[in-house]
């Protein structure tokens, strides 16, 4: 499955076409079938679909088994809290609740992934009983507005059915559950982050690090470790030491394109689609248009759906073939 793809930062092999799909509200599914259809049958350029709206309707949308890699970063805890109605995915009450709507989430997924894909979720234990309830647009409890745009010492609020900070093993429950709809559990990787603010905590150690947990749609699928080696030193390895975004945009848990782009190289080829259900500002869909795929991003958000579009518009305005962008990604 080696791909004739430039692993240079800055450049790229494929036409700089970039056909924007950008939707606010009203989806048609037929529209969505056609995206997919073209998807499908174009060469040489990459197509980016982007969604304004609940991912839950949103994937229900779309044709089954039309993706090959779902890559996001998942909401928990009542990190954030976009609507101020307390009724969307992330913000439930108690943990049993969140893990009914996440196994809903993971099998909507499983519907969407083709045999043999993945699905890699970001996301990293949890503290009960933190008294840290959510992160509107206004009010940071319990921590500076600094602190929390940049999702340092987020924890959960998580408390019943668990003592004061007890850990919560969500990336084990998210494999478990996983598991349950259908996927191959294959663990987890470590992103051990290089630039970031620690935790505060006096009494353990100060978590640097998140999980990404991989789940695949049958025993046999595309992931080319070989591709990993080409990246650098120790790349193919499950400890990722990588770098945080250098800029948030706004965003309390914004990671950097190059996670995504990691499992964008490993397990798709050229033509692939990727999908974020919780796309921020676009990172996962920057990661894609950078090495040839194509993309679906969904973001609840009207601001960040904005920020991501703009942002996907302004990196691709820079792509002159095989010419390098000058644009970093950040």
């Amino acid at each position: 499955m080696e791909g004739k793809l430039s692993i240079s930062p800055l450049r790229l092999n494929f036409k700089p076409a970039l056909p924007f799909g950008a939707i606010r509200n009203s989806v048609d599914p037929d529209d969505l079938q056609r995206f997919i259809n073209a998807c499908r049958s174009v060469r040489g350029k990459s197509l980016h679909k982007l969604l304004q709206g609940d991912s839950f309707e949103l994937l229900d949308l779309f044709p089954p088994e039309c993706v090959q890699l779902h890559f996001t970063s998942i909401p928990y805890g009542s990190i954030v809290d976009y609507t101020g109605s307390g009724l969307e995915f992330g913000s439930e009450k108690t943990y049993q609740k969140f893990l009914d709507r996440l196994e809903l989430f993971l099998a909507a997924s499983f519907r969407l992934c083709k045999q043999g894909g993945c699905v890699v979720l970001n996301a990293r234990g949890l503290s009960s009983g933190s008294g840290c309830g959510p992160v509107g647009s206004k009010t940071f409890r319990g921590r500076s507005k600094i602190a929390a745009k940049r999702g340092v010492g987020r924890q959960s609020n998580f408390a019943e059915g668990f003592r004061r900070k007890d850990f919560i093993d969500l990336p084990g429950d998210i494999g478990r559950l996983g598991s349950k709809v259908g996927f191959t559990w294959r663990g987890d990787d470590i992103w051990e982050k290089t630039r970031c603010l620690p935790e505060s905590v006096k009494d353990r150690h100060a978590r640097v690090h998140e999980n990404l947990i991989l789940l695949t749609k049958g025993p046999l699928y595309k992931f080319d470790r070989s591709r990993l080696r080409q990246l650098g030193s120790k790349m193919d390895q499950s400890v990722l030491r990588l770098p945080t975004s250098t800029a948030n945009y706004g965003h309390p848990a914004t990671f950097s394109p190059i996670l995504a782009e990691h499992y964008i190289y490993a397990a798709t080829d050229e033509g692939d689609v990727v999908l974020d259900a919780f796309g921020g500002v676009g990172s996962t869909a920057l990661a894609a248009l950078k090495h040839g795929r194509h993309s679906i991003t969904m973001e609840l958000s009207h601001d960040f759906f904005g920020k991501a579009l703009d942002r996907l518009e302004y990196f691709a305005s820079g792509f002159q073939g095989e010419v390098k962008v000058g644009k970093p990604l950040t």
